[in-house]
């Protein structure tokens, strides 16, 4: 029986942290033969994150060369997993003609967050064929899937999956970058971490600060993440009043700002030395930033947006708040500060949480099934 599965690897660093991980368990499991579908230019990138990636008879690398596509054709999967969300042209062209093949489409976002104009012919056609040709839509949380159904998913091909934390950051660490990075001096460091667009609540930043700062606490925070230029993702004057908010934190003798892009070999020393990461997202799906500080036993504190109060339990493993209770949302840091035994605890029971739900095998678990059950039929 042909049991050949064929994983597409996203570009974006973010998609392919994410589908580099599910293909790291995927590969591992005895009853399917897996192969993964990956550019070049993210096979050299991340190369040094995952050993499998040095074996090339699992990889198919494409540069958009119709021999490269050919060899993916010959290659003939029964099953076509598409792990990055995003319906790439000439992807999406192989899985039309792949008719024998069955589909698996992980959905990341419902809405485009970089969209002008509304859809256009095109991606109403791509739109119109996504909902037909995939046997399997995974998301992860109830209102993604709500809101698929409203575009005219049926609902009986979603399937609601866990999202694995990533915990490859400490393998990467380059110790040159350790002293530039870790910012050390006793006090507990708050942590922001990620680009600085405007639907991350950045507006909200130096309010947070001077409310916390009111409560006699030490401490220090840590703003890291470059700049987001696009002017569909930022309206109108994002930018500038960026800058004069990070004008005004520089200022201060306990704000440590890296607004450059952090390269991942420096992510482990930032969220190390960490013991609150913040997001006060305006919107969200899932968070990647989330995702990274659980590995490291980070305490999160979030509004409640989109689906991360799936990931972070209340009053147990971090906090989530109202959306723009910047009050509750500020009470809830200070009291991780004031409290370090209840910040050990909240830390201890998130990494019980972390081993016994969100690794990759335990995510990869519904996959294989899944997988399984499509090669039966």
């Amino acid at each position: 029986m042909n049991k050949k599965v064929l994983i597409n690897i996203g570009k974006p660093a973010g998609l392919a942290h994410y589908g580099l991980s599910i293909a790291s368990e995927l590969i591992k499991a005895d009853d399917i033969d897996t192969y993964i579908l990956i550019n070049k230019k993210t096979l050299d990138q991340f190369k040094g994150y995952f050993n499998f990636l040095s074996n090339s008879k699992k990889i198919v690398v494409i540069n958009n060369r119709v021999f490269d596509w050919i060899k993916v054709l010959r290659l003939n999967p029964r099953v076509i997993i598409n792990t990055s969300g995003i319906q790439e042209r000439t992807f999406f062209l192989f899985n039309l003609i792949m008719i024998r093949s069955k589909k698996i489409l992980y959905i990341h976002e419902t809405e485009k967050r970089q969209q002008k104009g509304g859809e256009g012919l095109e991606d109403r056609i791509m739109s119109f064929f996504t909902k037909k040709m995939y046997r399997i839509y995974y998301v992860h949380g109830a209102n993604m899937k709500s809101d698929l159904v409203k575009k005219g998913y049926l609902q009986s091909k979603i399937s609601i999956v866990d999202h694995g934390i990533y915990d490859f950051f400490d393998r990467i660490a380059d110790k040159k970058l350790e002293e530039k990075f870790s910012v050390r001096n006793g006090n507990s460091t708050i942590l922001f971490f990620g680009e600085l667009r405007e639907d991350k609540g950045l507006d909200q930043m130096e309010k947070i600060y001077e409310l916390v700062s009111k409560n006699n606490v030490e401490f220090n925070l840590v703003i890291a993440g470059k700049k987001n230029n696009n002017r569909e993702t930022n309206k109108g004057d994002w930018n500038k009043r960026l800058d004069l908010i990070l004008d005004n934190l520089r200022k201060k003798s306990n704000v440590f700002l890296f607004d450059y892009y952090i390269p991942d070999s420096a992510v482990a020393y930032l969220f190390r030395n960490t013991d609150i990461l913040i997001l006060p997202y305006n919107s969200a799906t899932q968070s990647g930033v989330l995702l990274t500080g659980l590995y490291f036993n980070t305490i999160p504190v979030a509004y409640n947006v989109g689906e991360l109060n799936r990931i972070i339990k209340n009053n147990t493993t971090g906090f989530i708040v109202e959306k723009d209770n910047i009050d509750d949302f500020v009470d809830s840091v200070v009291k991780l500060l004031k409290n370090r035994e209840l910040l050990s605890e909240f830390k201890s029971k998130l990494s019980e949480n972390n081993k016994n739900h969100l690794t990759w095998k335990m995510v990869c678990k519904t996959v294989v099934r899944d997988i399984n059950q499509l090669v039966k039929n």
